[in-house]
């Protein structure tokens, strides 16, 4: 009996501490305008969450616009991606803009992404891209 209640709480500890890591409210948006084609996603979330926007097309050399809005208390990050999901230049934080020169015609998109380990929802903001 002792070992089926030991077994019950780790187990429950695991699935519970798995939920807590992942935990995420985002929704993308279009954020384009005059031409200018430009995704992003709203996030909120504490632990280890990722989510990305639609993609946006950049030619060869294009630089795009990389935006960070965070209004949490820290640790939201923005990162522009490859279709692959390689990382291209460095991160943004806080509420930047930064622009990246991509390396190759293709489609690119923003990941927004928290390092928050608490179980708190500190980790809120909105990241974009535009062309």
């Amino acid at each position: 009996m002792k070992k089926k209640i030991i077994s019950s709480l780790v187990g429950l500890t695991l699935v519970l501490s798995f939920v807590l890591t992942v935990s995420a409210y985002s929704e993308r948006f279009d954020c384009s305008y005059s031409g200018i084609s430009c995704k992003g996603v709203e996030f909120k979330a504490y632990g280890t969450a990722v989510d990305f926007s639609e993609y946006v097309y950049a030619q060869k050399g294009q630089k795009l616009a990389v935006n960070n809005e965070s209004t949490g208390q820290f640790n939201f990050i923005t990162q522009l991606v490859d279709s692959n999901n390689n990382n291209i230049g460095d991160e943004v934080y806080f509420t930047d803009t930064q622009y990246r020169t991509v390396p190759s015609s293709g489609n690119y998109r923003v990941k927004v992404y928290c390092s928050d380990t608490s179980i708190k929802e500190r980790c809120t903001g909105r990241g974009s891209v535009s062309q």
